[in-house]
């Protein structure tokens, strides 16, 4: 069995489910479903960076807005508000349980004031 195959074997099972737990690359590529890849990713800080940019298959150039390694916390939660898209095109932060507790009173305010751009469950 060559390195390719072993590699593709791995991330197959890494995406699964296995004993009834979700996988961060499984949610990821669930996300990719649902959203038929027409969605703009924006991603705070910790591992679910890099299941964005391994997992979700983006087609279109300026899709995953990132802040890389610099460690911003806070970075995805703005963007839906100042990303220049389509109007019909959803932007989807991806943050993990630090950055949501991080950006509660954030969210808690856009739920308040109704910001046009932020629709959620909250």
């Amino acid at each position: 069995m060559n390195g390719w195959s072993i590699l593709q074997r791995c991330r197959q099972s890494i995406t699964q489910i296995s004993r009834n737990e979700l996988t961060g690359p499984y949610f990821i590529e669930e996300l990719y479903r649902l959203t038929k890849g027409d969605a703009i990713i924006s991603t705070e800080v910790g591992q679910h960076q890099m299941w964005a940019a391994q997992f979700y298959k983006y087609s279109e150039p300026r899709t995953l807005l990132t802040s890389g390694g610099l460690g911003t916390m806070g970075y995805g939660l703005v963007l839906p508000s100042s990303t220049d898209r389509p109007p019909n095109k959803q932007v989807i932060n991806l943050a993990g349980d630090g950055c949501f507790r991080m950006n509660m009173n954030e969210l808690c305010n856009c739920r308040t004031l109704q910001c046009a751009y932020y629709r959620s469950s909250i």
